[in-house]
């Protein structure tokens, strides 16, 4: 204990951990696997939350380790965080110290994933989506899911950039119908901001 710092342990599921990792075919050598090469690999930047109501504080935070151990009951990694002087700056009533015992949020944020199709969880439909063709009708294509998050879900395949995706519930959904689509620019707008880390992303 002491007021140089404070650690914070958050128990994340492993595939949501997995998506921390930026993509690579690079082999990770287990027997070289010590902690400065984990805190190269997970490259993450971290913020450490304390919540109730409409009071919110947050603390800036560094990735600092992982547990030798998974929880095999809740399959989760144990990812900590370090808060550097988190005794700084008080302000009594408005912002506390982050103090041992606290039960916090932590948000980690990984590297950017660039060239990604992402799409709303609203619009996959048993591993299918809905598209609008060139010719304005209804067609029905499989996709292959990377991860899903939040609202949203990231493509390994079955979508190209620029094509038009249904976001909204098509009944009765008659492939090759004909229908008059329209953009929904509130659902775009809610993507983009989940998508690139500007939204609520849990």
């Amino acid at each position: 204990y002491g007021t140089d710092l404070t650690e914070v342990e958050a128990q994340i599921p492993i595939n949501q951990a997995l998506t921390l990792l930026p993509p690579s075919d690079e082999p990770i050598d287990r027997m070289s696997l010590n902690m400065q090469t984990m805190r190269r690999v997970f490259d993450i930047n971290a913020t450490v939350r304390l919540q109730s109501g409409d009071f919110q504080v947050a603390w800036p935070a560094r990735f600092d380790r992982v547990r030798e151990q998974l929880d095999t009951r809740t399959r989760t990694v144990r990812i900590v965080v370090a808060v550097d002087n988190p005794y700084e700056n008080i302000v009594p009533g408005k912002r506390p110290p982050l103090a041992p015992g606290m039960f916090c949020e932590v948000e980690l944020r990984g590297q950017p994933r660039t060239g990604q199709i992402v799409i709303p969880r609203t619009a996959l439909r048993d591993g299918h989506v809905y598209l609008v063709n060139d010719k304005n009708r209804l067609e029905r294509r499989a996709v292959q899911i990377a991860f899903s998050q939040g609202g949203l879900a990231c493509l390994a395949g079955g979508l190209k950039p620029g094509e038009r995706l249904v976001v909204s519930d098509p009944t009765p959904a008659v492939e090759g119908m004909l229908v008059e689509p329209h953009a929904d620019l509130d659902v775009e707008q809610s993507l983009v901001e989940e998508a690139t880390g500007e939204g609520p992303v849990r």
